[in-house]
C-alpha cells in the first residue's frame, strides 16, 4: 500500500467499512486484500472495490475484470456508481499535501472518471475543487448518485476539525461534464434521489428524515406516523428510503420507547412519499440488538432483516419467514455489510470472517457472498485482487 493511500486511508478510517476499527485502532488484515465496498446493481451485474481498485462482474461474480483507469499514485478510489451496465462513474480523492489539522494545508481535489462503454474507456471530464469551510478538510469520502445518464449528485464527506460533521453536495445536469455546489445538506450522508427533483436523506445518526423537491437546493424535515406508545417520547432512527419507481417506496424506522422496547417498522408509500403507512413490524429480541448483529435492508419488495446469530450463521427474515445458512465449524463472523439486495431473494453481503485458529482479528478473511434464494445458500465469489496470494482460507456458508 503506497504512502499517499495510507494517509488518505487513515483520514477516512472511521468511514470505510471494509476496515475494522476497534477502540480507535485500525486493523488491516495481514493479507492485503480489502473489499471496502460492493454493490449488486441489477440481476448478476455488480461491482466491488478491492484493494482500492474497481472490479466489475456481469455474471453474478463468476468472472471479474479490473476496470480501473490509469491514475496517479496520489489518487485513491473513493466511490463507484453505475447508472446501468454501460454508464458508470468513479470518484477519486487526490491528495496534494500532508494531512494536517489546518484546512489551509489541504489542497485535495475530487476527480471524476466517466465511462459509457462498461469500463472499457474513461473520460476524466471534471475536477471538482470543493468549497471547504475554514474549519474542515477534504475529504473522508466522495461518492456520486445518478437518476439517469444526465442528472446526478456528488457528496463530499468533509473531515471535521471540531465535533461537527458536514458534507458538500454538488449536482450535474449534463452527465458529469460540469458540477455546481448546492447549499449545505442536512448531513454528509449520500442522499437517495427518486427523480431529478425529488430526493431524501437522513440527518446525523439517522435521527431525522429530510426531503427535497428541488434537486437538493433546499431540504424540509419529514416524519412518519409514530407508534402510539411513543407519545411520551421515543428514540427514532431512520434508514435511507428506497424507491422502486417515483411513486412506490419503502423505509425502515427504528423506535426505542421509554420502556426500552425496540421496534423496527416498515413503512410504504404509493404517492412518492407524501404519505407513509405501516406495512410490517419487528420487535427486536430482548428489547435491543447490537448494530453489528442486525441489519435492516429495504428492497423494492419490502423489508428484510439480516442477523448473525451467535456470530456463526447468517439469518435472513422476511415477514418472520426465516432462511439461514451456517458457517463452517470454527468460523466466526465479525462483520457483515449488506451490499445491494435487488429483491428479497437476490443480494450480496460483504463479510469479515475469522477462523478459530486465527490469532488476531486482522488475520481474518474478507468474503463477498452471493445469494439468489433469499439466504438458504450462498456462493463465495472472488473479485480480482492486486494481491494474488490472498486466497480465502474458509469455505463459504453452506446450505443447512
Amino acid at each position: 500500500m503506497s504512502l499517499p493511500h495510507l494517509r488518505l486511508l487513515l483520514r477516512a478510517k472511521s468511514y470505510v467499512f471494509g476496515l475494522i476499527l476497534i477502540n480507535s485502532v485500525l486493523l488491516v488484515p495481514a493479507c492485503a486484500q480489502i473489499i471496502s465496498e460492493a454493490h449488486l446493481v441489477s440481476h448478476r451485474f455488480g461491482w466491488a472495490i478491492v484493494d482500492f481498485r474497481a472490479d466489475l462482474t456481469n455474471d453474478g461474480g463468476k468472472t471479474w475484470r479490473d476496470i480501473t483507469p490509469d491514475h496517479d499514485s496520489s489518487e485513491i478510489l473513493s466511490g463507484v456508481f453505475f447508472v446501468d451496465e454501460n454508464t458508470g462513474y468513479l470518484t477519486f480523492l487526490a491528495q496534494s499535501g500532508e494531512v494536517t489539522d489546518s484546512a489551509s494545508d489541504s489542497n485535495d481535489n475530487i476527480i471524476i472518471e466517466k465511462t459509457t462503454d462498461g469500463g472499457n474507456s474513461w473520460q476524466r471530464s471534471t475536477i471538482v475543487k470543493t468549497q471547504i469551510p475554514t474549519a474542515f478538510l477534504c475529504c473522508k469520502s466522495a461518492k456520486t448518485v445518478f437518476v439517469d445518464a444526465q442528472h446526478g449528485w456528488l457528496m463530499a464527506h468533509l473531515v471535521p476539525v471540531s465535533d461537527s460533521d458536514i458534507g458538500d453536495l454538488f449536482s450535474t445536469i449534463d452527465g458529469g461534464k460540469t458540477w455546481h455546489v448546492l447549499p449545505s445538506p442536512p448531513s454528509p450522508e449520500v442522499p437517495t434521489f427518486v427523480t431529478q427533483d425529488a430526493g431524501w436523506t437522513i440527518g446525523a445518526g439517522g435521527h431525522s428524515l429530510w426531503r427535497t423537491l428541488n434537486g437538493g437546493r433546499s431540504w424540509t424535515p419529514f416524519t412518519v406516523p409514530p407508534r402510539n406508545e411513543c407519545s411520551s417520547g421515543c428514540v427514532i432512527v431512520y434508514s435511507q428510503p428506497i424507491f422502486l419507481d417515483p411513486l412506490n417506496g419503502h423505509i425502515a424506522v427504528s423506535f426505542r420507547s421509554a420502556a426500552d422496547r425496540s421496534y423496527v417498522i416498515e413503512y410504504a408509500t404509493r404517492n412518492g412519499g407524501n404519505t407513509w403507512t405501516q406495512d410490517d413490524e419487528y420487535l427486536e429480541e430482548n428489547g435491543q440488538a447490537l448494530p453489528e448483529r442486525l441489519h435492516i435492508v429495504t428492497t423494492p419488495n419490502g423489508m428484510i432483516r439480516i442477523t448473525i446469530p451467535n456470530l456463526t450463521s447468517i439469518d435472513i427474515a422476511v415477514r418472520n419467514q426465516h432462511k439461514s445458512a451456517k458457517l463452517p465449524s470454527g468460523s466466526t463472523i465479525w462483520q457483515i455489510i449488506p451490499s445491494g439486495f435487488i429483491s428479497n431473494n437476490e443480494g450480496w453481503l460483504v463479510a469479515f470472517i475469522k477462523s478459530s485458529n486465527a490469532k488476531k482479528i486482522q488475520d481474518g478473511t474478507y468474503m463477498l457472498l452471493v445469494t439468489e434464494d433469499g439466504g438458504t445458500s450462498y456462493a463465495q465469489v472472488s473479485p480480482q485482487a492486486i494481491c494474488p496470494t490472498c486466497a480465502p482460507s474458509h469455505a463459504a456458508p453452506a446450505s443447512r
